[in-house]
């Protein structure tokens, strides 16, 4: 995010167009609210770095204050990549599948998500699934037969 600039930002597709990450280019889609903070900041910044350092000369490097903030809040042990893993837990929490999550942090491979970021946890449509194969197998042992349609 440091290094962000006005041309990486397609506000009407709803994503940042990243043209260098660690795994090269990258598309990140932004929820709504993230899309209408950054267009907020855009307006305020009139430099290609949406996010530049107090000179104006290369991107602002936030890993200092981000910790003070920590520090402020008496939240120890934490840093820059902790907002990182608690937006990848909230997804997990919201019942988003590894793969989407993965996507949403812009990994190429599905087991980083899970070793880094999220416990494995069963997504949603798998914990609907095992609800109604359990409900199906519970009401033929009561005799009901089978609910299937």
């Amino acid at each position: 995010a440091c290094g962000l600039r006005r041309q990486e930002i397609d506000l009407d597709a709803g994503v940042l167009r990243l043209v260098e990450t660690k795994t090269g280019r990258s598309v990140r889609v932004l929820g709504k609210e993230a899309a209408r903070l950054i267009e907020k900041t855009i307006t305020r910044s009139s430099d290609d770095l949406i996010f530049p350092n107090r000179r104006g000369t290369a991107p602002l490097v936030m890993r200092h204050g981000i910790a003070a903030i920590f520090d402020a809040a008496d939240i120890k042990d934490a840093g820059a990549h902790c907002l990182r893993r608690t937006y990848a837990s909230i997804a997990a929490d919201l019942g988003l599948a590894d793969s989407t999550i993965g996507a949403l942090l812009g990994h190429a491979a599905r087991g980083v998500t899970v070793r880094h970021y999220i416990a494995r946890k069963p997504d949603a449509v798998m914990l609907a699934a095992a609800d109604r194969v359990s409900k199906e197998i519970a009401a033929m042992l009561d005799g009901k037969g089978s609910t299937a349609k």
